[in-house]
């Protein structure tokens, strides 16, 4: 009988060094306010979201075997189905500094070869008949093919499971080649892709309308403060959030998509979903590390989110 839960795929999954300081001093020495070091990439975000939402959860991706242990303990003390494989070297750190902005520095993902990605195939085949809807999230490793999420989204279509899809750059362009169910681009990303410049929700609306006539179903895309746009080939829905105050958005974007996929999941409206999402998202820039720390504050936050719905 298939489980009333979701799967979750991070090919490029890392650890994230995050800090807070008040500002940045280029060439000069920056101490840091607050740091954190934790089992990350955007699946397995999603994954800790839903896993905190009581959702049964299995996550599943590649790590270094020297330092898997992070990995395998927040599963167990998640609650996350620990599907992860391990190849030998490390999983890489990532560096994330908050300031007035968000400074990323993304360092390249594990080598591994054509055994452990038959090994990664082979759990996926075996996880095909316990859940029904998937979430494959963030970039490829380098030692990876741009056109992976192509092979293993139409795999995941052809056994009739809904794909949410979260990626840039090229492997989010052969990604969508495949027509996942549902895809999550922000402004920036759907721009990029685009060759275009999305500042209105009308010019967002028109690109996304193109992409679900090529035979995706729904498209979403975060905007940051200015809220959500959900595109279907019938509707639109617009979800403004209020004012908060941010402390980091590292992780907004991946606890946007575990909400939309708790909401689908759970077969709501996509008011419903849209404003349970929005208020996850606008919550989790007012904290840092990743998950639902307080469901109160989700809740009361949801009731101020403004939705709006375009013809």
């Amino acid at each position: 009988m298939m489980k009333q839960g979701i799967a979750t795929i991070t090919m490029n999954p890392a650890l994230d060094l995050t800090g807070q300081l008040s500002s940045v001093q280029l060439g000069e020495v920056n101490c840091i306010r607050e740091a954190s070091l934790r089992p990350a990439g955007k699946g397995v975000n999603v994954s800790c979201v839903l896993a905190d939402m009581k959702v049964p959860v299995a996550a599943t991706g590649i790590l270094g075997d020297e330092n898997a242990q992070a990995f395998n303990t927040l599963c167990a003390n998640r609650t996350i189905q620990d599907e992860f494989l391990v190849a030998p070297g490390s999983t890489r750190i990532n560096v994330k500094i908050s300031a007035d902005q968000v400074t990323e520095f993304n360092f390249p993902g594990l080598e591994f070869n054509q055994s452990v990605i038959s090994q990664l195939e082979s759990t996926i085949e075996r996880l095909l008949p316990d859940f029904s809807l998937w979430v494959m999230a963030g970039s490829l490793p380098a030692c990876l093919p741009r056109d992976y999420y192509f092979k293993l989204i139409s795999h995941l279509n052809a056994h009739g499971k809904k794909v949410l899809f979260d990626s840039s750059g090229v492997p989010f362009a052969e990604g969508i080649k495949a027509k996942p169910w549902l895809i999550k681009p922000n402004a920036s990303e759907l721009s990029d892709w685009a060759g275009l410049t999305l500042e209105s929700p009308e010019s967002q609306m028109k690109v996304a309308r193109e992409l679900i006539q090529d035979g995706i179903t729904h498209v979403v895309i975060s905007n940051g403060a200015q809220g959500v746009l959900w595109v279907t080939a019938t509707e639109c829905w617009q979800a403004q959030p209020p004012k908060v105050e941010v402390i980091s958005t590292v992780g907004a974007g991946d606890t946007l998509v575990a909400g939309i996929a708790y909401g689908l999941m759970k077969q709501e409206t996509p008011e419903q979903i849209l404003r349970r999402a929005t208020a996850l998202s606008a919550c989790a820039v007012t904290q840092v590390g990743v998950g639902v720390k307080d469901y109160q504050q989700v809740e009361q936050i949801s009731h101020l989110i403004q939705i709006k719905q375009h013809i």
